[in-house]
């Protein structure tokens, strides 16, 4: 619904860098490694792809009115 929000904000981030992310995340909720790799693989890296491919190319995209760019913060992992 993008009637419902003033502003549509894209983080854009590496992938890669994102899903290692994703992976600390689900481990520090007490999965183990494994299944934490499944369902990255299942189910968050095609939704990060999709949503990066929608931002990039479809109409979507002219309706961003923001994009931040995450970096990679050492001191944070």
């Amino acid at each position: 619904c993008t009637d419902c929000f003033d502003e549509l904000w894209f983080i854009d981030v590496d992938v890669e860098e994102a899903m290692k992310r994703v992976h600390r995340r689900h481990m520090q909720t007490g999965m183990d490694s494994e299944t934490a790799t499944r369902r990255i693989v299942e189910n968050d890296r095609p939704n990060a792809q999709y949503i990066v491919q929608s931002a990039k190319t479809s109409p979507q995209r002219e309706l961003i009115t923001r994009v931040i760019r995450s970096e990679h913060d050492p001191d944070l992992c």
